[in-house]
């Protein structure tokens, strides 16, 4: 909830999905969330838009490994903001020392699962590649401007 939120509206919110059988995973900070999860996006799609699509990703060990790095990078920008990106549990692979262990088992989930399947039928990048441009060069402007402030601060 940010802050002067109405708890009366997120719980309606919570309960909604309650009944739809959905479970509500709040956030400690939506915004500090918002962030990680957007740093990890970035490094994904800046790699998949790289490659020509999540399919060519996932099948390049090579970039798979770019890819890991690409997001420890979006995150180091985090931690200089001040993050504790190590409580965000999607964080967790990418700093894993194995990075060719995490990402051939990331490319079996994407290629031999259901959800991998959705994933690239009908996830953000292969519904909307130019949407995903805009979105990649955003974050990545994002990341510029803050290392133009951490440098000069």
């Amino acid at each position: 909830m940010l802050e002067g939120g109405l708890r009366e509206k997120l719980e309606a919110v919570v309960e909604l999905f309650g009944e739809a059988g959905l479970e509500a995973d709040l956030k400690e900070n939506i915004i500090e969330w918002l962030w990680v999860h957007h740093a990890i996006n970035a490094g994904l799609i800046g790699a998949a838009l790289y490659a020509g699509g999540i399919r060519e990703l996932v099948t390049s060990p090579a970039l798979m490994i770019f890819t890991v790095y690409a997001v420890r990078d979006s995150l180091e920008v985090l931690k200089a903001r001040g993050v504790d990106v190590t409580k965000y549990p999607d964080t967790k692979p990418y700093f894993q020392e194995r990075v060719d262990e995490f990402t051939a088992n990331y490319a079996n989930s994407i290629l031999n699962t259901r959800y991998g399947q959705r994933v690239m039928k009908a996830g953000h990048f292969g519904g909307s590649p130019a949407e995903m441009k805009r979105f990649y060069f955003g974050v990545l402007g994002s990341v510029a401007v803050a290392c133009l402030y951490l440098r000069n601060h």
